[in-house]
């Protein structure tokens, strides 16, 4: 999928037709509200800002909309997750965070 263009259940029917998704996305219609406000809920509940900084590369990587609006909508609490301290983090553990290759 293209996370540039991906905007998971929040294709709405119309745009699933158009766009030929019926049949591959789940029958279930979400607005990019709903799909932000469970992204916030999986931020918020994460142990650690690693696990925070995942969670939002995770996003970034499905839907570039859905993260980006996240990231507008709670700037300050989301700014040094995706930026200075946690990133120089990510960075030096890099190895630990990524799925091995087969």
């Amino acid at each position: 999928t293209n996370p540039l263009s991906n905007k998971g259940l929040a294709f709405s029917e119309t745009e699933r037709a158009e766009h030929g998704l019926d049949g591959i996305l789940p029958v279930a219609v979400r607005s990019l509200e709903t799909e932000v406000a469970i992204a916030k809920k999986q931020f918020d509940a994460a142990l650690s800002d690693i696990d925070r900084y995942v969670i939002l590369e995770e996003l970034h990587d499905r839907s570039e909309t859905a993260y980006y609006r996240l990231l507008v909508d709670h700037v300050n609490q989301m700014l040094p997750i995706v930026y200075t301290p946690t990133v120089g983090q990510a960075c030096l553990n890099f190895s630990s965070h990524t799925p091995p290759t087969d």
